[in-house]
């Protein structure tokens, strides 16, 4: 699919709670505001689901994507056992975020997992987070990342592809 309308992703908009979902596929886009599976979460959940979607952006700025939801909005967005395995690429846009793109209220990330492929500029305005954007609103708790990409969340540990493939991390 080719975006071109700022706010996309298989929701555009939710309040609820998605569960069990895994999306797939390839998103090319020159708008802001991308999730792999919502773009914008007013206070719902996302639970057991896995975005294996390629997004691939050029969009030239803040891009306020994320491999899973683009923008956390409204008290209590909870994303639980999650797994980001999908691509996030760019050259020209900035904050594309394995996880959230932004945590606009206070976003819980627990038992969630980014081991997708990082291809995108670190450049500009903001810092790129290994999960979520927005640190002090995003609470994350027993998460993983494999590939790391600007500062560490809190609650977050890097992990190898041998520890994934070992069962470690399980």
């Amino acid at each position: 699919k080719v975006n071109t309308v700022e706010g996309y992703g298989l929701f555009r908009a939710l309040s609820g709670t998605v569960k069990r979902l895994r999306t797939a596929g390839i998103i090319n886009t020159s708008a802001k505001r991308v999730g792999g599976i919502v773009c914008e979460i007013y206070g719902g959940t996302i639970e057991n689901c896995e975005s294996a979607v390629e997004i691939i952006s050029t969009f030239n700025g803040d891009a306020l994507t994320g491999g899973i939801v683009g923008r956390g909005s409204g008290d209590g967005v909870v994303i639980n056992n999650c797994l980001f395995s999908g691509t996030l690429k760019s050259q020209t846009a900035w904050n594309c975020i394995p996880i959230v793109g932004w945590c606009g209220n206070v976003t819980y990330i627990t038992n969630t997992l980014s081991a997708g492929k990082l291809e995108v500029s670190l450049y500009a305005s903001g810092t790129p987070y290994s999960l979520a954007r927005n640190p002090g609103n995003a609470k994350c708790t027993n998460c993983y990342f494999l590939n790391q990409m600007g500062d560490i969340n809190e609650g977050s540990v890097q992990v190898t592809e041998e520890q994934l493939a070992g069962g470690e991390v399980c």
